[in-house]
């Protein structure tokens, strides 16, 4: 059975507890070391004070002169217990001990070589080490009323261990340290509390199982995935990014900018709402994207892109936009050309030969001009629209004319078909719907598209009613209409949409009662 970690609040709480425990200790030994250096000092006052008040009693002097053992053993032994010393000892100056407290080393003679300085005057004290332990030991000579050296005095005290300087000062401070313990392992346990409050109650490990989880989640989805935090460092960028946007390497923690140049994500940063289902060129490729700010509670903390490549639909439909356009066109055709034979066979049953040819010369002259569109208008799917526009304007007795200078050969790099189609279709739209209204026996509208190799220009121009004053300044807002059941308020929307994603710009002029004019301009290069 697998061990269940403790969890982060105990963990916590003992770490800081242990963390006391140990500060207090260290404390308590830098204590102990300075009660030592202390009682050391003290010591040494002590001892001294000991040897030298036993050195300068008279009588010690004549005793140890007349060598009087016992009466010296009295006085030495009085004196050791009212300074509270381990040990007073009496040295003659031929080195033989006269008086300690072990009697059994009376009479003992001090080597040579050892302590030498307290037979030649000297008074010191030294730290010594002994059978019981260290000693602190203070020397101070006697001298007998000439002033003549005749002996000296060691008073010794053992200094206290290490360790029992250490539990001298436990018991001093127990209750300071017992204090100090139970408030830190008290504030640890509030302040592991708000920690865990602030993981959102997840223990460490529930947040790495679920953030390797959430990571598995992200490289398995087809889309891109990218998260950026307030300083536009990656923080999340998933395989599907990788591949999408063909970036190898690390990525988290580096510049969003320097990995993708031109990001649009740190816009969500400045404008600090939401972009959905916004499509755009990222190089050569269609992107469809939505982006979003991440929220915690009120604030900001990062944006995050969720988005697929699209180039390759994008493709497709350009081939069944061209496919369709063809189509109806060919519809159109076949249906025209069934009238126009119907027409024929009855004219010649009529035995009406002159009509006929007429009505030939005719039908010859606009499949003319049917032919100098596909002529003029390269892509495919750009010249069926034209057609079909050119069969719904029949419809509604309207004029589609295709100025003579136009041509059309390749579409923008930032821009599909789809995207040609929507520009043109809608921009012929309009111009239809402000004609429709109107009596009017010569309604014309004038398509005019030419490109170079710097720019297309496609221009649509009407002799409608013009554009009502009012809508002017919110011509290009989606839903802004200047007349009922009008696709202008979402047709130049989405104009507008897609010529300003290509880089392009949109103008138009107006005059009431003549009529309208837009113009669109789109570089076929970046500046």
């Amino acid at each position: 059975m697998r061990h269940r970690p403790l969890s982060l609040h105990w963990r916590i709480t003992l770490f800081a507890g242990l963390l006391i425990l140990f500060t207090l200790s260290l404390a308590m030994v830098i204590l102990s070391w300075q009660a030592e250096n202390i009682e050391t000092r003290r010591l040494r006052e002590r001892t001294e004070i000991a040897a030298r008040t036993a050195a300068t009693m008279p009588e010690v002097a004549d005793w140890v002169e007349t060598r009087a053992q016992d009466r010296l053993y009295d006085v030495i032994e009085r004196l050791r217990i009212v300074h509270n010393m381990d040990y007073i000892t009496v040295y003659d100056q031929s080195r033989i001990r006269l008086v300690h407290p072990n009697p059994s080393r009376i009479g003992e003679i001090l080597p040579k070589g050892i302590d030498d300085a307290a037979f030649a005057e000297h008074i010191y004290t030294k730290k010594a080490k002994g059978e019981e332990g260290v000693f602190i030991k203070a020397y101070f000579p006697i001298k007998n009323k000439n002033l003549e050296q005749i002996g000296v005095i060691v008073a010794g005290k053992r200094l206290p261990t290490a360790v029992e300087f250490f539990v001298h000062q436990l018991k001093s401070i127990s209750l300071a340290v017992f204090l100090a313990l139970l408030i830190g392992l008290v504030g640890s346990w509030f302040l592991a509390l708000q920690v865990k409050r602030s993981l959102l109650g997840l223990e460490p490990h529930q947040i790495v199982r679920m953030y390797s989880e959430r990571l598995a989640a992200f490289d398995a989805i087809q889309e891109g995935v990218i998260a950026i935090d307030m300083e536009e460092k990656v923080t999340i960028f998933n395989r599907s990014a990788k591949r999408i946007l063909h970036v190898e390497g690390e990525t988290i923690g580096h510049s969003i900018r320097d990995l993708i140049p031109d990001t649009r994500l740190p816009e969500v940063l400045e404008a600090r709402k939401p972009f959905v289902h916004t499509e755009f060129r990222l190089g050569n490729q269609y992107i469809v994207s939505t982006r979003v700010p991440i929220m915690l509670g009120d604030e900001m903390i990062g944006a995050l892109a969720v988005f697929t490549d699209r180039t390759e639909a994008a493709s497709l439909a350009e081939m069944l936009t061209g496919v369709q356009a063809y189509a109806e066109a060919l519809k159109i055709q076949a249906h025209e050309h069934k009238n126009v034979l119907h027409a024929i066979a009855g004219m010649l049953e009529l035995d009406k030969k002159d009509e006929a040819l007429k009505y030939l010369h005719q039908v010859h002259v606009t499949y003319d001009e049917w032919l100098k569109i596909t002529s003029a208008i390269k892509v495919p799917s750009i010249a069926g629209l034209i057609l079909g526009k050119m069969a719904k304007a029949k419809t509604l007795n309207i004029v589609l004319m295709i100025d003579r200078d136009s041509a059309f050969h390749t579409i923008p790099e930032r821009l599909t078909a789809g995207d040609m189609v929507t520009i043109i279709g809608n921009l012929l739209e309009n111009a239809f719907d402000a004609l429709k209204e109107i009596e009017n026996p010569d309604k014309r509208v004038i398509l005019y598209i030419y490109d170079d190799d710097t720019s297309l220009t496609i221009a649509v121009n009407d002799n409608g009613p013009g554009i009502d004053e009012r809508v002017l300044d919110r011509l290009f807002e989606r839903g802004v209409s200047g007349k009922d059941d009008s696709h202008l308020g979402v047709g130049l929307y989405l104009v507008r949409n897609v010529v300003e994603r290509a880089g392009g710009w949109i103008d138009f002029e107006t005059q009431q009662g003549e009529g309208a004019e837009f113009v669109v301009t789109i570089p076929k290069k970046e500046k």
